[in-house]
């Protein structure tokens, strides 16, 4: 990202949280993250690469909104409930 190395590294942990909900075993480094799965059904693997694909889009951008440490939880929740434009992080 074009953004401070805090607010990249805030991404990272929005990533993590998320992988880890879909049953990822996680790695954070800075702002690297590598996520692994194991033994899973073909059901469940499909799943993961739907969501992995929309958390690539989604996250694309949240450097800027990473402004506080409490900004990686937010932005994780608002992704498990689909609320992918953060409407409830507008009043924040």
């Amino acid at each position: 990202g074009g953004t401070t190395a805090v607010q990249r590294e805030r991404r990272a942990k929005f990533v993590v949280q998320v992988m880890k909900e879909y049953g990822f075993s996680c790695q954070q480094h800075e702002d690297l993250v590598t996520a692994t799965i194991f033994e899973m059904r073909a059901e469940d693997i499909r799943e993961r690469l739907v969501m992995t694909g929309r958390l690539l889009g989604f996250s694309r951008l949240l450097d800027a909104v990473m402004e506080d440490d409490d900004a990686p939880a937010k932005v994780a929740d608002a992704f498990m409930k689909g609320d992918y434009a953060l409407s409830e992080m507008q009043g924040d």
